[in-house]
């Protein structure tokens, strides 16, 4: 299993990379959202062989503090793309903060 890391501040890495701050009225209380559309090449003549890499996307975000559990929330979207020739498809296991 390769691992890749992808960099939202790269446009050939993320694309459409954005982010939204809003503070919740208590101190170092802010929710968070960000956006954007991981771009990993994956290329495999190899049809009889699943190719599973590990994808980290650095979001160019530091928390100066971890949240307690139950106060924070982190979700990914997949995608399916299929044609005549190959079939790839992208899933996600585990998103973590």
């Amino acid at each position: 299993m390769a691992v890749k890391t992808l960099h939202a501040n790269n446009p050939a890495e993320v694309a459409s990379a954005q982010s939204l701050d809003v503070n919740l009225g208590q101190p170092n209380r802010h929710m968070l959202i960000l956006t954007g559309l991981a771009q990993s090449k994956t290329v495999s003549n190899d049809t009889d062989n699943i190719n599973r890499d590990q994808v980290i996307i650095k979001l160019g975000r530091n928390a100066t503090q971890l949240p307690k559990d139950g106060e924070w929330s982190a979700t990914v979207g997949i995608t399916s793309i299929g044609n005549g020739d190959s079939d790839l498809i992208l899933a996600t296991d585990s998103v973590d903060l």
